[in-house]
């Protein structure tokens, strides 16, 4: 027949999630396995022959390994659910981030699935970092973004969890000064001019959007 005479090292076998058939030498599961648990576990199991009066016995090891199963989804860990930025903010300035953590212990990586056609801004998928990137970006045009951040994990097969809409606002900015596209402008009138004639015309330009 036989026995299971310790788990790791614990006669108390009736606490581990292992037991064993006495007929068939069956190891069997009695309770869930956790890998974040416990990734291994040492069973000492006994084989005692039916001999009289004396019976025979003898030992060996069975070590068992428990792999790991992707079965936790990334969970977002940042408070925050929006940022405000000009729209004269540089290329490659970051502007917010955002965290996740995975409780398989599986590495996550971000990415922006949804709220940005233009592509104004760009996230970085290991840090979770946010910046301006190169497509349009005016206040004048659109001054809301819902961006979707969607955090993947390094698991077989992977799993994903998008955020709730995290909400950028873009604000007017105003880096440039008006720009006139003559330094001087010469005029000459004759002084039966009457009030109100057209004169002349001047013209500046502002590189600012909206402006």
């Amino acid at each position: 027949s036989y026995e299971l005479v310790s788990v790791d090292g614990d006669t108390n076998v009736t606490a581990s999630p292992f037991n064993i058939s006495a007929d068939s030498a069956h190891i069997f599961l009695t309770s869930a396995l956790d890998h974040e648990a416990k990734v291994s576990y040492e069973l000492l199991v006994r084989a005692v022959d039916s001999a009289s009066p004396v019976a025979n016995a003898a030992n060996t090891t069975v070590t068992i390994s428990v792999d790991n199963v992707n079965d936790h989804a990334p969970v977002f860990t940042h408070t925050a659910t929006g940022v405000s930025t000009a729209d004269t903010v540089s290329e490659g300035a970051v502007i917010t981030s955002v965290s996740a953590s995975d409780a398989d212990g599986d590495t996550v990586r971000f990415s922006i699935v949804g709220g940005d056609p233009g592509e104004a801004f760009v996230i970085n998928p290991a840090t979770g970092a946010i910046s301006r990137a190169d497509g349009p970006l005016c206040a004048a045009d659109k001054s809301t973004y819902h961006l979707v951040i969607r955090a993947t994990d390094s698991g077989v097969p992977p799993r994903s969890t998008d955020s709730s809409t995290f909400t950028i606002t873009v604000t007017a900015g105003n880096l440039y000064n008006p720009v006139f596209a003559s330094d001087l402008t010469r005029v000459t009138l004759l002084e039966t001019t009457a009030l109100g004639d057209y004169v002349a015309r001047v013209e500046a330009t502002d590189d600012d959007c909206g402006d």
